[in-house]
């Protein structure tokens, strides 16, 4: 039996051998397998945050250029509307205020696209347009491309463990579109318990523009309706009084509301109350809004208090949005759907009893007429949402 042994033993130790040589090779293989789970789950990380900082860099260019798109801003008095060269300006120098990867993410002028953006449509991109006015769901807008992708001086994604698969780098970029519109919704506290006809907004109004309609002499075109007439600035947006819809015409008219849906009279001192606080619950375009009875003359006089009386003084009610309706006259004690959204300028309250004006400007100064609780999109009538991000 010992001889038997003998002759099979080397043939074991081969046996031996041979396996020891294949699960090395084995585990050779796993362990090239199993770093490249690795340098998945490290590399593949490290390119998702890489796009989650270029995204987050976009969309920060993307606001901060959108916010120049309209004159006044980005000390701009004299650019017209809306501002495409400020706004690329100011996309690109935004740019490095953000970081991918530790370094500043730079931006070029081809970087950032200026035009108008159909927000139900942004994958189709913005297209610039001399004319026409935006409207409807054609808004301007700023889109931002942030590059991690080695075409410009933020390089690409560095690697770690991916190498031994011989990948030297990744790619990824992120875009962001920023738009800026005229609301559709006025939210919690929005607005100022005032109806204008839309008759009234469009004797002052130039919708072609979107801007105030200038006076071109110093004749006050509302003579009658004022009392004493106002001696017009040429040049500058019309000065204007709003009257009792019980006192004048529906082109001269404005009445107090309750900024509620229901037909519910609230009275004077209710109305005056909401000139602090606003609408309690979101109103929208197309929505009813009721229309107060009464001259209510001390909610008329107690906009003097909160007005810009005196020039270079602005008040709790200087800038006010409001809400237009079809017709103020004979709609007193009932409702009527919201038209649309706009800025007015309160300068002061004068008279007395059924004589109460109210002498305004249209407004849509960026400085002014920017209402951080507006949102939806509606036609332009000087009230200007926040620039917000749209996909």
């Amino acid at each position: 039996m010992s001889n038997v042994h003998a002759v099979h033993t080397p043939r074991r130790a081969k046996s031996i051998r041979k396996q020891k040589g294949v699960g090395a090779i084995m585990f050779a293989l796993l362990l090239l397998v199993l770093l490249g789970f690795a340098a998945l789950a490290i590399d593949i990380g490290n390119l998702m945050l890489a796009r989650a900082q270029a995204q987050t860099a976009a969309d920060a260019a993307a606001l901060a250029g959108a916010q120049c798109l309209y004159a006044h801003s980005c000390n701009n008095a004299n650019a017209a509307n809306p501002d495409w060269s400020d706004s690329q300006t100011e996309a690109v120098s935004f740019g490095p205020s953000n970081n991918v990867q530790g370094a500043a993410a730079q931006l070029q002028s081809s970087d950032v696209s200026t035009g108008y953006v159909d927000v139900t449509d942004v994958a189709n991109g913005v297209s610039q347009a001399t004319s026409p006015v935006a409207s409807g769901n054609i808004v301007p807008a700023v889109q931002v491309t942030v590059h991690k992708d080695g075409t410009d001086s933020n390089g690409s994604v560095p690697v770690y463990l991916a190498q031994v698969l011989n990948i030297k780098s990744l790619n990824t970029s992120a875009t962001a579109t920023a738009v800026v519109a005229s609301p559709g919704t006025a939210e919690i506290g929005a607005l100022f318990p005032l109806v204008m006809s839309q008759c009234l907004y469009d004797s002052y109004w130039n919708s072609s523009t979107n801007s105030s309609k200038l006076a071109t002499s110093t004749t006050d075109p509302q003579a009658a309706n004022n009392g004493t007439p106002i001696v017009q600035t040429v040049g500058q947006p019309y000065i204007f009084g709003i009257r009792a819809s019980y006192q004048a015409a529906n082109c001269d008219a404005g009445q107090w509301t309750s900024l509620s849906s229901a037909n519910a009279q609230i009275g004077s001192s209710s109305v005056v109350g909401l000139m602090t606080s606003g609408n309690a619950s979101p109103m929208s375009i197309g929505q009813p809004i009721y229309i107060e009875t009464g001259l209510n003359s001390n909610a008329f006089h107690n906009v003097a208090t909160c007005s810009q009386v005196a020039a270079g003084t602005a008040g709790s009610c200087a800038w006010v949005t409001v809400a237009v309706v079809s017709n103020v006259t004979g709609a007193q004690g009932s409702t009527l759907p919201i038209v649309a959204f706009g800025c007015l300028h309160i300068l002061n309250e004068t008279g007395s009893g059924s004589n109460a004006v109210i002498t305004v400007q249209m407004g849509n100064d960026p400085n002014y007429c920017k209402n951080s609780q507006m949102d939806g999109i509606g036609p332009d009538y000087g009230t200007i949402m926040m620039p917000r991000l749209v996909q």
